[in-house]
C-alpha cells in the first residue's frame, strides 16, 4: 500500500499532469482505507477551484479598468472638491 506521503503526491500530480491506470488504482485503494487522504483530495479541490476563481476575478476587474481619460476626470473633480 502507498503511504500517505506517496499518496498526497499523487493526487497533486493527478490534478497537474494525470495518472497512470496502475497509479490510479494505487490512488483510490489507499482513500478508501486512510479517509485523511481522501479528505486531503477534497480539500485540495476545494483550494484549487477557489483560486481559480480568484484569478477569474481579477482578470475581469483588469479588463474593466477605468481609461486615463476617466481617471484625468476623477482626480480634476476631486482637486475641485466636487
Amino acid at each position: 500500500m502507498l503511504s500517505c506521503k506517496k499518496a498526497t503526491e499523487l493526487i497533486e500530480k493527478k490534478r497537474i499532469a494525470g495518472l497512470s491506470f496502475v497509479e490510479r488504482l494505487q490512488l483510490n485503494f489507499h482513500k478508501r482505507a486512510r479517509k485523511a487522504c481522501a479528505a486531503y483530495e477534497n480539500q485540495s479541490e476545494l483550494i484549487e477551484k477557489a483560486l481559480d476563481k480568484q484569478q477569474n476575478q481579477e482578470k475581469i476587474i483588469v479588463q474593466d479598468k477605468l481609461s486615463d481619460e476617466a481617471k484625468m476626470k476623477i482626480v480634476e473633480r476631486l482637486a475641485k472638491g466636487t
